[in-house]
């Protein structure tokens, strides 16, 4: 297999800081957090065994988001900066993304109240679907690994929702094919992942599946995958 020269990056994509005089003498810019611990432009892991509840726990948080608060006191704090939330749903067909939805949707009607219910309802039009289960969508080309074109539309549309949280559902599913215990194609897929952080502005988390072996033996999954991302929540 022929492997294609890398490119030089373009001049806009290339940033080099010529002194940093500057950072002594002024004060940061405050850190602009989507979920505590995970920054705006970072990716995320959500990590566990399969059927605990991963997804839930994302709809729970991507619903937070769309808010603006914490709906189920999952992270300890009055208020979250509101936002547009996509969902990149790889594992399970819509209607299955419709009943828990839906799920959610009495326990909190029981919860709240028909009132609160319904505001919560109104501010639900921020979280995007990406149905792209059994559509073949494969995020990195076979040859060289590189963003493909696949990826390359989910980018412009997280763009053009100005997403602040981009959810992967799931990682297993967003290798297309390669292996989970390949740290090469981990890596790769971090970058590609943070090629969208830097081009959307939004974070990205990503869940992911803990195999059998990995649970008894005590692993939780590939490491590459774990800690080159910047925040992981288990």
């Amino acid at each position: 297999m022929a492997v294609e020269k890398i490119k030089p990056l373009a001049d806009d994509q290339y940033e080099v800081l010529r002194g940093v005089g500057h950072f002594f003498k002024n004060e940061p810019l405050a850190l602009d957090f989507v979920l505590p611990g995970l920054l705006r432009k970072s990716v995320g892991v959500l990590v566990a065994a399969g059927s605990t509840g991963k997804s839930f726990l994302a709809i729970e948080t991507c619903m937070s988001i769309a808010t603006g608060r914490d709906l189920f006191n999952l992270f300890g704090v009055d208020q979250i900066a509101q936002g547009d939330v996509a969902y990149v749903a790889l594992e399970d067909p819509l209607d299955v993304f419709w009943h828990r939805l839906h799920g959610i949707g009495q326990f909190l009607r029981e919860r709240d109240g028909d009132v609160a219910f319904n505001d919560i309802v109104k501010e639900m039009d921020r979280i995007h679907v990406h149905s792209l289960y059994g559509r073949g969508y494969r995020p990195m080309d076979a040859d060289d690994l590189t963003a493909s074109a696949h990826f390359r539309q989910t980018v412009e549309m997280v763009k053009e929702q100005g997403a602040r949280l981009v959810v992967v559902d799931t990682y297993s599913r967003f290798l297309a094919g390669h292996s989970e215990s390949d740290n090469a194609i981990a890596s790769t897929l971090v970058s590609i992942l943070e090629q969208m952080c830097h081009e959307t502005g939004a974070a990205v988390l990503v869940i992911h599946h803990t195999n059998k072996a990995s649970q008894f033996s005590g692993e939780q999954g590939n490491h590459c995958l774990l800690y080159t991302s910047d925040a992981t929540d288990e």
